[in-house]
């Protein structure tokens, strides 16, 4: 366990965590943001402008992410009773990933691409709930925000840099896409050599016989329960929207078939922009103010930029709905990453994180199907329009939480009382 006494060697010893993870995160950052653009642009732009891949295959890119998200249980399991440190499984799992793509990067063929972007691509999303439990060990309760987007802006960075030179390569040269590919693999090796760097303990015992059955917690933390159901409104109608954007710029039959340059300058330069601008904005208020104001404003602006992004052809509309995505997706993801050190239990965060990245990647892995289906059938506008609908109907689930008996305010946070029900087996 880290040491939490005023002693002074102990708070000497917490520091000393604290600076390892600063560093190795910051580092990290540089390589996160060159993934960042895999699956979200260049991977899905590759799919549709080079195989001309059908719906299928578009899908499983997109869902590549949200693939790593269901395998965090199984994840946590296997980790928690093994023994392994959290930072050394995650450092394994990156270095399956980046494994994968280098050896697969020039065989020329459709199928082996998409599973080497699956499998790539979801190593790190399946570490998640370790690597908050990292954050939640070893960054001080009252500045977790601000240290944690402060290796998000670097990575905001990294990944606005990458996506111009991408971009302008690609838009050139999109045959030495698998150069890329092995750049992306690279990357994923060197996350894997900055988690190696973190210090960090082994999960609990405890916590491998509670994870078959986290899902119990909600069933008694109403606060957990609500906001679990929010993001599933919220996530699947943003999972819907992710890879649609891609193929309304870069696919001719939508009438504007941008190149590789603009589309990238579109889709992740302008949101790097804006979410740079408004990360240390959110993680500033994070720290400070009730968690469901934070998410609810977060929650308007995602709602904001789909409504103006897929109703129309303008290039400087396209722009703003853009940058509005950057500032909303600013502040989901400093919520997504960091909410549940709030509201789980002391020895719980990895097991309430567990359960919310499962969720994430069930709607994660069906909602991109569900839209390439409803582009069948339906414009992007209406489909637009849709999601939008399940955005608000997420901020109606916030709203009852504003006004909750220890509601998330503050820096103080909240502690929910664990149901004896949900104790397994007897700890250690």
């Amino acid at each position: 366990m880290v040491a939490t006494s005023e002693h002074p060697a102990a708070i000497q010893v917490q520091k000393n965590r604290t600076r390892k993870t600063v560093s190795a995160e910051m580092r990290r950052a540089i390589a996160a943001g060159f993934l960042e653009t895999a699956s979200t642009t260049f991977l899905l732009l590759i799919a549709v402008q080079w195989f001309h891949a059908g719906s299928l295959a578009k899908a499983l890119i997109a869902s590549a992410n949200s693939v790593g998200f269901l395998l965090t249980p199984l994840v946590m399991l296997f980790v928690a009773r093994s023994r392994v440190s959290a930072a050394r499984a995650a450092a394994a799992l990156a270095f399956l990933g980046g494994a994968v793509m280098v050896g697969g990067a020039f065989v020329p063929s459709l199928a082996v691409f998409v599973v080497l972007s699956v499998v790539g691509i979801a190593a790190v999303p399946s570490a998640i709930p370790l690597i908050t439990h990292i954050y939640h060990d070893n960054y001080p309760q009252t500045v977790r925000g601000k240290l944690f987007s402060r290796s998000v802006s670097l990575r905001i960075v990294s990944a606005g840099l990458f996506s111009v030179v991408v971009g302008w390569w690609l838009s050139r040269a999109l045959e030495s896409y698998p150069y890329l590919i092995v750049l992306y693999g690279v990357s994923l090796l060197y996350s894997s050599y900055c988690f190696w760097q973190i210090p960090s303990e082994p999960l609990r015992v405890s916590e491998s016989r509670q994870i078959a059955r986290g899902f119990l917690a909600a069933q008694h933390d109403v606060i957990f329960r609500q906001t679990l159901i929010s993001w599933m409104f919220l996530g699947f109608s943003n999972f819907m929207l992710l890879p649609i954007r891609v193929e309304y710029l870069a696919n001719p039959q939508y009438g504007i078939h941008y190149s590789p340059a603009e589309v990238a300058f579109i889709i992740s330069v302008v949101p790097s922009i804006a979410r740079l601008i408004a990360t240390p904005i959110f993680g500033w208020l994070f720290d400070r103010i009730n968690f469901f104001v934070m998410r609810i404003v977060a929650n308007i602006c995602f709602v904001a930029s789909a409504l103006s992004f897929f109703t129309t052809e303008s290039y400087s509309l396209l722009i703003v709905g853009s940058a509005v995505f950057g500032v909303a997706t600013a502040g989901g993801e400093i919520a997504w990453s960091l909410w549940v050190t709030k509201i789980a239990p002391p020895g719980k965060v990895a097991q309430y994180m567990s359960v919310h990245t499962f969720l994430s990647g069930i709607r994660g892995v069906i909602a991109p199907f569900v839209a390439y289906l409803l582009l069948r059938y339906f414009s992007v506008s209406s489909i637009s329009i849709f999601a939008s609908g399940l955005m608000l109907f997420s901020i109606v689930f916030l709203i009852p939480q504003l006004f909750a008996p220890g509601a998330l305010a503050g820096r103080k946070g909240r502690v929910v009382a664990t149901p004896p029900e949900v104790e397994i087996g007897t700890g250690g």
